[in-house]
């Protein structure tokens, strides 16, 4: 809830990770702003997810070293009334993010890895970017992308060319 961006960050210790708020996927209230972002910054949080909205985008999007993602931005400030938990599970997304799961992110969203999992998503994500290495030469030496499921799909739904 909302409060977490309020009085709950108060009471945050030093270093405790990524915060993650399930602010409802409200688009109409931001949940913190500059302040309270570089207020988790210097308490040592490692970045924010925040399933809500935020403000002062412009000076938050400033920061390199300080990651916060949130599905829009509104002048509007937060209500300040609660309901908010810490250190509890929360959906983000449509995904239950518990406390110790693994966020990682970059400028095309962001995924959860549960830590049972990060051995087996490490050794897929290694796979993966070594196909499309491999992908990638064949593009830029052969000019050649290679891709039979399209024209299978074509053919499938009937598409002709002319």
């Amino acid at each position: 809830g909302q409060i977490i961006a309020k009085s709950g960050l108060s009471n945050i210790e030093k270093d405790m990770g990524m915060f993650v708020i399930d602010a409802g996927a409200s688009p109409n209230r931001s949940i913190f702003g500059e302040l309270m972002v570089s207020y988790c910054r210097a308490r040592g949080i490692a970045g924010i997810v925040v399933d809500g909205s935020i403000r002062d985008s412009e000076a938050i999007g400033e920061l390199t070293d300080f990651p916060v993602y949130a599905i829009g931005v509104t002048p509007n400030g937060p209500y300040k009334n609660g309901p908010g938990e810490i250190n509890t599970p929360v959906s983000v997304g449509g995904i239950v993010v518990h406390p110790g799961d693994i966020i990682v992110g970059d400028a095309d969203g962001v995924i959860v890895i549960y830590p049972e999992d990060a051995e087996t998503v490490l050794a897929a994500v290694k796979a993966v970017k070594v196909k499309e290495a491999g992908i990638m030469k064949d593009i830029v030496e052969k000019t050649s992308y290679p891709r039979p499921w399209v024209d299978e799909k074509l053919k499938e739904i009937g598409c002709e060319e002319l």
